[in-house]
């Protein structure tokens, strides 16, 4: 009976525990991959932003929206635009350019000298602005934010994508390597 007891207990204790049976799950991946409906182009986005798609004057858009800042006033988002030609918004990639770095006083807008670089096997240009807005919009009581836009633009054929990350001033560069993981991956597919 002794031997019996003694066997049971030293087995009850060397025996692994119930929580070292359990599955472990894997881990969700960092991002996955996106294409739109309208097929234009392919890129790897951040798990957990949401896309949605809009048909605008110039074209396509897909927004994809990140985590609401601290205070819930603002939300970070990437806005993916085809600019297409032909269509009634169409504004030529220079003017579009010209258009998005001009400064403003009254919202203290300012812009990034241009960079050219490769994108989507394409000289693209890329720039920052930053300015300060009114936020929420149209609602009170509301307070000035500082956001950060990083801009690219990226020709496709006679038509061109104007890419961009909006956050605020404070937290940019906590989704700038998210957005330069977006911008290695994106590709043209078809327009």
């Amino acid at each position: 009976m002794k031997m019996t007891l003694l066997a049971i207990l030293t087995i009850a204790l060397t025996a692994p525990t119930f929580a070292q049976f359990t599955v472990q799950q894997e881990p969700r991946p960092k991002h996955f991959s996106y294409t739109p409906p309208h097929r234009s182009f392919t890129c790897e986005v951040p798990t957990g932003w949401q896309p949605f798609e809009e048909e605008t004057l110039q074209g396509t858009a897909v927004h994809f929206l990140g985590p609401a800042e601290a205070d819930g006033a603002f939300r970070a988002a990437v806005h993916v635009h085809f600019i297409q030609r032909g269509r009634p918004g169409f504004v030529p990639i220079d003017a579009a350019v010209k258009r998005e770095r001009r400064s403003d006083s009254q919202t203290s807008r300012d812009a990034s000298p241009i960079v050219f670089w490769r994108a989507a096997r394409a000289q693209a240009r890329r720039f920052e602005v930053s300015e300060t807005r009114q936020i929420p919009r149209d609602v009170l009581p509301s307070h000035p934010v500082q956001l950060h836009h990083y801009y690219v633009f990226i020709p496709a054929g006679e038509s061109y994508f104007m890419i961009k990350l909006s956050s605020t001033r404070d937290t940019y560069l906590n989704y700038k390597p998210e957005f330069e993981r977006l911008l290695s991956t994106f590709q043209v597919t078809g327009f």
